[in-house]
């Protein structure tokens, strides 16, 4: 998002206000998740459409302290920033020193993970939900994977490497996509590759 500039004159907040979530505000991209309390300093502000306008907001860290540890989870896992968001004049109201009452969801649906998804079925192998983060590839989440594979490769299979015969690490060979073990090794492959 491009950077946004100060607009005293039309913007109902301005840029170093504190201001406070209203309560029975949700979160735009998690719906789930109840943002009414979140105290934060408006960072940016951006003019929308008529006289609207959108506000980054970057959250104080009694805010982030307080808030349901699932959102940082499903931020993380997005690539968005969990410490700041955009919301409109609507959302917000000025914020007098009150102590901090933060709203906290009700109840919260973890997303169905789906074998139709590269990234889900690597969750799938690890154990993890559909709000865990892909986790990067390290000794422990190696030997998880690995554990796995040994339970589920139909050994021995054919794989392509080159013309000579030898020893090699499973990250350096492919599988065709008739072999039963490519979907295997294919997820494996992308994970080892991507999350090192």
């Amino acid at each position: 998002m491009a950077r946004c500039r100060d607009v005293p004159h039309e913007a109902r907040f301005h840029i170093g206000e504190i201001v406070r979530v209203r309560n029975g505000t949700r979160d735009p991209d998690y719906p789930g998740i109840p943002m009414g309390g979140w105290v934060g300093t408006i960072k940016e502000v951006e003019s929308g459409r008529g006289q609207a306008h959108y506000y980054c907001v970057a959250w104080r860290r009694d805010t982030l302290a307080g808030i349901h540890p699932v959102f940082r989870k499903r931020c993380e896992r997005d690539g968005l920033d969990y410490k700041q968001s955009y919301l409109a004049d609507d959302d917000l109201e000025p914020y007098g020193g009150e102590p901090l009452s933060i709203e906290q969801p009700t109840s919260i649906t973890t997303p169905r993970l789906s074998t139709g998804s590269q990234d889900d079925r690597i969750r799938m192998i690890l154990g993890l939900t559909g709000d865990d983060p892909v986790p990067d590839v390290d000794p422990e989440t190696l030997v998880a994977y690995w554990n796995y594979l040994r339970q589920h490769l139909s050994l021995p299979f054919e794989a392509r490497l080159g013309p000579r015969h030898m020893t090699v690490s499973l990250g350096e060979i492919e599988v065709t996509k008739r072999n039963p073990n490519h979907r295997l090794i294919d997820d494996y492959l992308y994970w080892f590759w991507n999350r090192r």
